[in-house]
């Protein structure tokens, strides 16, 4: 069963609005810029710690962690070791919006 809390979750802190189906560029956890991208999968609450998540499926092999199952829990679906899920600050800029139909 997958989960999706809400298709989209505005930003409080800017006017970036952040949806399912965006590519999204990261940021360093230092705050410096990062070409590393990741499609948003997932934007909602998760059972290993509290807040927003965003759960990214990563453009390049081995940039995630997971495929998209955090302690037995699917969140998204993505390729092995392309899953991340990151915090609202962890993310830069979205590069390309999801397509609407």
């Amino acid at each position: 069963v997958l989960r999706f809390l809400s298709r989209t979750m505005p930003n409080k802190s800017t006017k970036l609005r952040i949806c399912v189906g965006d590519v999204v560029r990261l940021r360093y956890k230092s705050g410096g810029e990062t070409n590393r991208r990741g499609i948003v999968k997932f934007i909602g609450p998760t059972k290993f710690k509290e807040g927003t998540w965003y759960g990214l499926a990563m453009a390049q092999w081995r940039e995630g962690r997971h495929n998209g199952v955090i302690n037995g829990v699917l969140y998204f679906q993505c390729q092995p070791k392309h899953g991340l899920m990151v915090t609202r600050d962890r993310i830069e800029d979205v590069v390309r919006e999801r397509e609407t139909s």
